[in-house]
């Protein structure tokens, strides 16, 4: 092991890391987002949760309220069906609500089914 890979595996960030700093989590109604926002409110942070089910994402908002960390914001949004304007209106939101975005944690994925690339299909003129 060099010394780079043993000083990032006993890294440990600090409880105040974030503080002040607003990450929006898309996909935080589901396990990869959820985590994230949990983590960037364990540090300090002020989680601002994107997601298309508000109830998983309402009970995500109380879980971290009642933690102690900074209140969250909270979306409800769907990225997968959203058009061009529902995403200008999320830009205009986000701007409105909150004077800086200090980051993104684009969690909100569909892996589909995972394969090898050689047996995957492509649409022509991909890549």
């Amino acid at each position: 092991m060099n010394q780079s890979t043993g000083i990032l595996k006993d890294y440990q960030p600090a409880s105040h890391l974030l503080a002040g700093r607003q990450i929006a989590v898309t996909g935080a109604d589901y396990e990869l987002g959820d985590a994230v926002a949990r983590a960037v409110a364990a540090h300090g942070g002020t989680a601002i949760l994107i997601g298309r089910d508000q109830p998983t994402l309402e009970k995500l908002y109380d879980e971290l309220v009642q933690s102690g960390a900074a209140e969250p914001a909270l979306l409800p949004f769907d990225l997968w069906r959203a058009s061009a304007d529902d995403f200008d209106a999320l830009g205009k939101t986000l701007s409105g609500a909150f004077e800086h975005l200090d980051g993104l944690a684009h969690c909100a994925v569909d892996l589909g089914i995972l394969s090898h690339w050689r047996y995957m299909t492509f649409p022509s003129g991909y890549g």
